[in-house]
């Protein structure tokens, strides 16, 4: 470190600098006048124990003839009775710009508006400044060094159980964190704009935070896009998670149409955390589970809702149809009866919950006429009430298998135990439900809770228009 020599701005030249020169003398003479005011009053009062204002940043140090653009260096705090302490800084030097000062100022204003927020997700920013050697700004952070790939990629993702279905509780908890950061964030129109870069995290106090919160201040707040970048990462640092269909399920959840704009969902939180995969214990994620099958049973069937969405986990997730092979077969008999196939046994258990009626027999499917007369008068898409008509087409996927699962899950976290003494144990139920439906709950979870994706707009497919999903 070179020698140290006094602030900055002692041989300052430039007008900008001269201003902030002006500045920060009138706010230092002020600050004087304060303390001398309160050093008085505690003369007066010498039972007053209570310090009444802080100290300030008297001047700081780092080696500005690095051209490193992430130097160590330290702060010199100045306390109301003129006492002095030092303390190490991290100073990340910023890119030469015309609004440098701007960003350094975002950056700060930013980290410290969100500090509350994100579970400590962020690396505490200081201060912004102008380095009068090197003509740049930096900002002046609490100690941190640069992470490696593999230092973020620590601990491991998925848990080690049998069925490695559930996150870590490390990163379960630390993806509940980023999720209150990200909303909060979008709800004050603050974005990171570089959640993607590795350069963005680093290692302090111990774990993996973030800094240059605000870097990109100047550009259009894009609604979702730091939400999409982090699964992008998550992504690329955990390949494996692209088969972890729990996972990929809370990804599409996130990145949806319907939650793309955190500040404008009515709940986001509780919809975002009260997913299946970021809950705690057992007993929410089976709460999570009853309370998925009574919002699933309020879709409006007259309108065929229920339909469409049985279609679309047909089609969204096809990953579940290898679970369901030797139900879904072209014969309309077997359509709604899998108790005498594979998925579950047939016992005792299975035959005292289990029930295949429904509601309603509506399917949704393409009118072909559609366009060819004027389309106030022709539906794009019609509902056929009789399955076993002839009109009927099993490539659409129009099953209700996937609504009867959750209707036999219901059934069996709430009287299981009354058939089979071994599902009084919650632990049990929860590893009967995951072994045999997979991830059958998430994925409706999902769906059920994107309706604009699904619901409201028209198209020409039975399962309504639907962007391409991360896999």
């Amino acid at each position: 470190m070179p020698k140290r020599k006094k602030a900055w701005f002692r041989d300052a030249d430039s007008f900008e600098t001269r201003i902030t020169l002006e500045a920060d003398r009138g706010f230092l003479n002020l600050l004087d006048r304060t303390q001398d005011s309160l050093r008085n009053a505690r003369n007066n009062a010498p039972n007053m124990t209570t310090k009444v204002l802080g100290g300030f940043v008297r001047t700081f140090y780092f080696d500005e003839e690095s051209n490193a653009d992430v130097i160590d260096g330290e702060m010199q705090i100045e306390y109301d009775l003129e006492q002095i302490k030092v303390y190490p800084i991290t100073v990340v030097v910023l890119e030469h710009k015309d609004n440098s000062s701007e960003i350094g100022d975002a950056i700060v204003g930013h980290t410290q508006k969100l500090s509350g927020y994100g579970g400590g997700l962020l690396v505490r920013a200081y201060f912004s400044a102008f380095a009068h050697k090197i003509q740049k700004y930096i900002v002046a952070y609490e100690p941190f060094a640069r992470s490696s790939i593999w230092e973020i990629r620590n601990p491991t993702f998925f848990s080690a159980d049998g069925l490695q279905l559930d996150l870590t509780e490390y990163w379960r908890k630390r993806m509940r964190s980023f999720i209150k950061l990200l909303h909060y964030a979008a709800q004050c129109e603050i974005k990171h704009g570089s959640l993607l870069s590795l350069s963005s995290y680093v290692t302090c106090r111990g774990d993996q935070r973030i800094i240059n919160v605000g870097k990109v201040y100047h550009d259009q707040y894009e609604a979702g896009k730091d939400m999409e970048d982090l699964m992008h990462l998550i992504s690329k640092l955990f390949p494996d998670s692209s088969t972890n269909y729990e996972w990929v399920s809370l990804k599409n959840l996130l990145i949806s149409k319907t939650m793309s704009d955190p500040a404008t969902v009515q709940n986001f939180l509780r919809i975002a955390l009260g997913h299946p995969i970021l809950l705690g214990t057992v007993e929410e994620k089976l709460e999570c589970f009853v309370t998925l099958h009574d919002g699933v049973m309020d879709l409006d069937d007259a309108f065929g809702h229920r339909a469409r969405f049985s279609n679309r986990i047909h089609r969204d997730y096809p990953q579940l149809r290898r679970f369901f092979s030797s139900d879904l077969q072209d014969k309309v008999a077997s359509e709604y009866d899998f108790r005498f196939r594979r998925l579950v046994p047939w016992n005792k258990l299975y035959y005292g919950l289990f029930t295949f009626r429904h509601a309603s027999y509506l399917v949704l499917t393409e009118n072909t006429n559609y366009g060819r007369e004027p389309q106030n008068e022709l539906p794009m898409n019609q509902f056929l009430e009789d399955l076993r008509s002839n009109t009927w087409s099993p490539r659409y996927g129009e099953r209700y298998i996937y609504i009867n699962i959750i209707r036999l899950v219901q059934k069996l976290i709430k009287h299981g135990a009354n058939y089979c003494p071994q599902f009084g144990d919650l632990n049990h139920l929860l590893t009967e439900i995951k072994t045999r439906f997979s991830h059958n709950m998430c994925a409706c979870y999902t769906l059920l809770n994107t309706k604009k994706d699904w619901i409201t707009e028209p198209s020409f497919e039975p399962y309504g228009r639907l962007p391409t999903l991360m896999m």
